[in-house]
């Protein structure tokens, strides 16, 4: 059998009364029954690409447990990597929860797919656009972090910089940081470089291609 306490219509003595009984028996709350009673389930879902299992944006998630922890919400997190086939599952399973709130999630700032998702209930997007309308989502300035870094090294005294970027993707960070750095440069005195790295991404295999730009140089 499942029992909740429910003190609405009690006396305020008889409050005191059951609250240090409850303390006193090390009481827990059933969330099920609770949900019964309340039409409610306190449950926020993150849908998301492999944001949990990178090492650069895992703390992602970790600010959205801390806000839903803070708020006394369970997370509920449904990673689901590239597979198309998990993320339909995914997004099957939320239809079969109550949930509260929906934020989905990238591991990199680009469009988000809003296809199936549950209706009515408030969703956001982090880290990507998402397709849905009316939707708010959260994504970094790139331009205005691109535009900083230039101008920093600008600042520093430099005049020879390049731009070191992977190849094209579906993401958007690629050419907002390129724009924001070809407008800074050409505001300047400065000569830039922008450099692609040949069938890779990342900064450890930058430094394998320096070679091939101009001396001296800064890459931002």
């Amino acid at each position: 059998e499942i029992y909740t306490l429910s003190l609405h219509d009690a006396l305020p003595i008889s409050i005191v009364r059951v609250r240090r009984a409850a303390d006193r028996l090390g009481y827990i709350p059933n969330v099920a029954a609770q949900s019964l009673r309340t039409n409610r389930t306190r449950t926020v879902a993150a849908l998301t690409d492999s944001i949990v299992t990178t090492s650069f944006a895992h703390k992602l998630i970790g600010g959205v447990q801390t806000v839903t922890a803070a708020a006394e919400y369970i997370l509920m997190i449904l990673s689901t990597g590239d597979d198309r086939t998990q993320r339909a599952r995914a997004i099957e399973m939320l239809h079969g929860h109550s949930i509260e709130g929906l934020l989905v999630g990238a591991m990199y700032h680009r469009q988000l797919d809003g296809e199936g998702l549950p209706i009515g209930v408030p969703v956001v997007g982090l880290n990507g656009i998402l397709d849905v309308e009316g939707a708010m989502s959260f994504v970094p300035d790139e331009f205005v972090g691109a535009q900083t870094a230039t101008r920093y090294l600008l600042g520093a005294g430099h005049h020879d910089i390049a731009h070191i970027t992977e190849n094209p993707t579906d993401g958007f960070a690629r050419d907002l940081r390129i724009g924001a750095f070809e407008k800074t440069i050409a505001a300047s005195s400065a000569r830039g470089y922008v450099h692609t790295l040949p069938g890779g991404t990342g900064l450890p295999r930058s430094e394998e291609h320096t070679s091939e730009l101009q001396s001296p140089i800064v890459i931002s």
